[in-house]
């Protein structure tokens, strides 16, 4: 077993601030990126426009959330995984049956059919 002195503790505590604010700083940044890289890699795809049932939601595992899955079925019985990146602002539960535009994979907007 190793001991840590308080003399080991002076000399690597000059280092390990600076190496946790740049990681403190990097992993936002690095998370900010992918998202958009995610993201972005529909914006050129067509927007597409159909009749669906939202059959589940899908919680992405592990501790970062950079979007929600959903998996629905449209009225010819075709599965499509979509994902959410507003959940805040686009709130679409298991169940839901309405209109949901998306382009590539991205879900646009979701109106709900009464």
């Amino acid at each position: 077993m190793t001991i840590i002195s308080t003399s080991n503790l002076k000399e690597f505590l000059p280092i390990m601030i600076p190496v946790m604010l740049i990681f403190i700083v990097l992993m936002p940044l690095a998370i900010l990126i992918a998202r958009a890289i995610v993201k972005g890699s529909d914006d050129l795809k067509p927007l597409i426009t159909k009749r669906v049932k939202i059959i589940e939601r899908r919680m992405p595992e592990g501790g970062i959330r950079l979007f929600c899955s959903y998996c629905a079925e449209t009225e010819t019985g075709e599965r499509l995984l979509l994902r959410n990146f507003n959940e805040k602002k686009l709130i679409i539960r298991e169940g839901d049956i309405g209109m949901i535009s998306y382009r590539g994979k991205n879900i646009v907007s979701f109106n709900r059919i009464a």
